[in-house]
């Protein structure tokens, strides 16, 4: 089974919503794959017009499985997030 995008095999999707829904209605966006440093990572580009907007944000897999990561969040630069299908935290740039 597929838990927000794990095994790689899954598509993980972002629904952030709140002063706007940034990636439109749900499930919102689904993640591109990025390598940094011999890792893969999902991502998610939000627009420059979204700076300084509060969202919170659902991780979910579009399939019945959803994470709510993080209540409030202000869009203000680059955010690393490291989930797992019950928690996530911050992160340092890879």
């Amino acid at each position: 089974a597929c838990a927000l995008g794990y095994p790689p095999c899954c598509t993980l999707y972002l629904y952030a919503y709140g002063d706007a829904e940034i990636f439109g209605g749900w499930p919102g966006k689904a993640s591109t794959d990025v390598t940094i440093g011999g890792k893969t990572f999902k991502k998610f580009e939000i627009a420059k017009d979204y700076t300084g907007k509060v969202v919170n944000l659902i991780f979910n897999n579009n399939n019945g499985t959803q994470f709510d990561a993080s209540k409030d969040l202000k869009i203000e630069s680059d955010i690393y997030l490291s989930i797992t299908s019950s928690s996530f935290e911050v992160i340092a740039k890879p």
